[in-house]
C-alpha cells in the first residue's frame, strides 16, 4: 500500500537514526530554573513598564495637557504600541521554541529549524494570511504529539481510557478494517474523533465512535436507520463499517491517497476542491490539453473506467474527445453506447494530489481572511446572534455599551437577520475572532496531523498490543419473538446496564423489538447458562 505523504515522517527510534552513522548532534544547552525564572521576571516588568507608559501617554491625552503636540502624542502612542507588539512576538516566539524542546523526543533534529508555525500561531502573530505548506503541517502534527503526550490528560483520559473502552470491539472491528482493505491504524480514527465514546456529540451534530452525521448516514453508499429510538452510528461495528467503507470509497476516488481519503472523512473540502478543478478542465482549450495515449474501449467498458484506470475526469475527456458544438450530457450520453474498439485520446491526469488541495485550501482561506478584514461592517446570522447587541458584542470582544454606542441606530432587542452592524476592523483582526471565522477550516486543517500523532503515541507506547489478544466477549441471537431490552434482562437475569453496553444503537430500552432482531448478549452469561444446563 502506498505510504501516506501528509509530510516526510522523522525517523521513529533512535535505532533507525544510528543505522544512517549521523554524527551525533550538539543540543543548545537548556536553561535552568533559575535563569529561566529570571527571564521571565525581566519580561513581565518590561511589559508592565510599556503598558504603563501607554496608559500614561492614553492619560495625558484624555485631560487636555498641551505641551504635548497631537502630532508627538501620536508618535508616543504609536511607538509604545509597536513595542508592546513586538514584546508580544517575541512571548510568542519563546513559547514556540518551548514547545519544541518539550517535542524533541518526537522531533527529528534535521526538522527542528523547519518547524514552521502552526494554524493557530500563524492567526495569533497578526498575520493577515497563512500558509498550509509541509512545515506547517510538521507544526501542526507536533502539536498535538504535545498535546496527547505520556503523562498529559489527553493520553490517560483520551488515549488510553478510549483504548480500554475499545478493547471488546477491537477484534471485530480489525475483521471489518480488513475485509475492506483499510489499513490497520485508522481503527484508531475512533479514538481522534470520540475517545471512542458513544455518548459524544460534535458540533456539527455527528455522534458514535467514529462520529457519523446523519447526512452521512443517509448516503445511499451507508443507509444507516436513524429514528428517535434506534441509532446504528452509536453502534461501534456499524459505525466502523461506514468509516471504513468511506475510506475506501475515497482513497479510490482520489487516486490512492490515504491522507486525502483522511481529509474527505472529515469535511466537504474535498468536494468543494474536486468542483474547484472541475470548474478549471472544463474551461480549458482543448490545444490545452495534453495526451497520455490513444486508447480502445473495450467491451461493457464505460468511461468511468477509462477516467479512474489513467487518472483523469469525464470533463477532460469530453473536452478532449467531443466533437465541437455537442455538449457534455449529449456526448455522455452517446458514448454509454459506444462500441468496442470507439478510439478515445486519454487526456491528462488531474492533479488529486494532498500538495494540490492544501495549495488550493490556503487560497480559500486566504480569502476568507481578506473577506473579513475588508469592511468595518457585520451581517447579523439570527442562529449565531440570537437577535441581541450583546451576544453580537461578545462574539467580537467588544463592550456591549461600547457597541451600542457605535451603532446609535440600532435597537438592543430589534435586531434583524441581515441587519447591517457597524464594527471597527481592529476588532475583526482579533485572533480569537478570526480563528472562530475560520473554525472549519481549522479542524480540517489540524485533522491529519491529530490522527497521525495519535497513531504514532499508541504505536511507540505499545497501548495496541493490549488490544490483539483481548477475545469476543459476546454472541449475537436473533429474537424469536418481539420483546424489549428490558424484558430481555429481567427474563434472563442480565444486567440491563451490561445489555445497553453491548446494545447502544438501542437509545430506549423499552422499544419493542421485533422478531428476528439481532441482540448482544455477554459470553459470560451464555457461558454460565450452558453449564447450569449442563448441571
Amino acid at each position: 500500500m502506498p505510504e501516506f505523504k501528509f509530510f516526510t515522517p522523522p525517523n521513529d527510534t533512535p535505532a533507525q537514526n544510528n543505522a544512517e552513522n549521523k554524527p551525533p548532534v550538539l543540543r543548545p544547552r537548556k536553561e535552568n530554573a533559575q535563569e529561566k525564572a529570571d527571564k521571565s521576571e525581566m519580561n513581565r516588568r518590561a511589559f508592565l513598564k510599556l503598558m504603563g507608559t501607554g496608559l500614561t501617554v492614553a492619560g495625558a491625552a484624555a485631560i487636555g495637557i498641551k505641551f504635548i503636540s497631537e502630532a508627538h502624542k501620536h508618535t508616543q502612542e504609536d511607538a509604545v504600541k509597536n513595542e508592546i507588539q513586538s514584546l508580544r512576538d517575541g512571548f510568542l516566539e519563546e513559547k514556540r521554541k518551548e514547545r519544541i524542546e518539550n517535542a524533541r523526543e518526537y522531533i527529528n533534529v534535521d526538522d527542528m529549524e523547519v518547524i514552521g508555525e502552526t494554524f493557530r500561531e500563524q492567526i495569533e502573530t497578526q498575520k493577515d494570511h497563512i500558509t498550509l505548506d509541509e512545515t506547517t503541517r510538521k507544526a501542526i502534527y507536533h502539536n498535538w504529539q504535545e498535546k496527547y503526550a505520556p503523562e498529559t490528560v489527553n493520553y490517560r483520559d483520551g488515549i488510553v481510557q478510549g483504548l480500554e473502552r475499545m478493547r471488546p470491539w477491537f477484534s471485530e472491528i480489525k475483521k471489518i478494517f480488513v475485509a475492506h482493505d483499510v489499513p490497520e491504524e485508522f481503527i484508531y480514527l475512533a479514538i481522534a474523533e470520540s475517545h471512542f465514546s458513544s455518548e459524544h456529540v460534535s458540533g456539527a451534530g455527528a455522534v458514535g465512535p467514529y462520529q457519523i452525521t446523519e447526512e452521512t448516514a443517509h448516503l445511499k453508499s451507508f443507509k444507516m436507520t436513524i429514528t428517535d429510538a434506534y441509532d446504528e452510528r452509536l453502534d461501534p461495528l456499524k459505525s466502523a463499517e461506514l468509516c471504513a467503507k468511506h475510506l475506501r470509497q475515497n482513497y479510490e476516488r482520489f487516486g490512492g491517497n490515504w491522507d486525502m481519503a483522511l481529509l474527505a472523512y472529515n469535511g466537504g473540502y474535498t468536494d468543494d476542491f474536486i468542483r474547484a478543478i472541475t470548474t478549471e478542465e472544463s474551461r480549458l482549450p482543448r490545444e490545452q490539453i495534453s495526451s497520455q495515449k490513444l486508447y480502445i474501449l473495450k467491451e461493457k467498458e464505460t468511461l468511468s473506467h477509462v477516467a479512474q484506470r489513467f487518472g483523469t475526469s469525464l470533463t477532460l475527456l469530453y473536452r478532449k474527445n467531443a466533437p465541437t458544438g455537442e455538449s457534455f450530457d449529449d456526448w455522455i450520453e452517446k458514448m454509454k453506447y459506444a462500441r468496442e474498439g470507439t478510439a478515445l485520446e486519454v487526456p491528462q491526469k488531474r492533479d488529486l494530489s494532498l500538495d494540490a488541495f492544501y495549495l488550493w485550501l490556503e487560497g480559500e482561506v486566504n480569502k476568507k481572511i481578506a473577506s473579513e478584514l475588508a469592511s468595518d461592517t457585520y451581517t447579523v446570522e439570527a442562529v449565531e446572534d440570537g437577535n441581541k447587541l450583546g451576544i453580537v458584542a461578545k462574539k467580537f470582544h467588544m463592550d456591549a455599551g461600547l457597541l451600542q454606542t457605535l451603532n446609535p441606530d440600532v435597537h438592543d432587542r430589534i435586531l434583524r437577520t441581515g441587519q447591517k452592524l457597524y464594527i471597527p476592523k481592529h476588532y475583526k483582526k482579533n485572533p480569537d475572532v478570526l480563528l472562530a471565522a475560520l473554525s472549519h477550516y481549522h479542524e480540517n486543517i489540524n485533522y491529519p496531523g491529530k490522527f497521525h500523532a495519535i497513531v504514532k503515541i499508541i504505536r511507540e507506547n505499545k497501548l495496541g498490543a493490549t488490544l490483539e489478544n483481548a477475545p469476543k466477549s459476546f454472541s449475537e441471537i436473533r429474537l424469536s419473538k418481539r420483546t424489549t431490552l428490558k424484558d430481555i434482562a429481567i427474563r434472563e437475569n442480565i444486567r440491563l446496564e451490561d445489555l445497553k453496553q453491548l446494545n447502544p444503537a438501542i437509545k430506549k430500552d423499552t422499544l419493542p423489538l421485533s422478531m428476528g432482531f439481532a441482540i448482544r448478549i455477554p459470553n459470560a452469561y451464555l457461558i454460565a447458562k450452558a453449564d447450569r444446563q449442563r448441571k
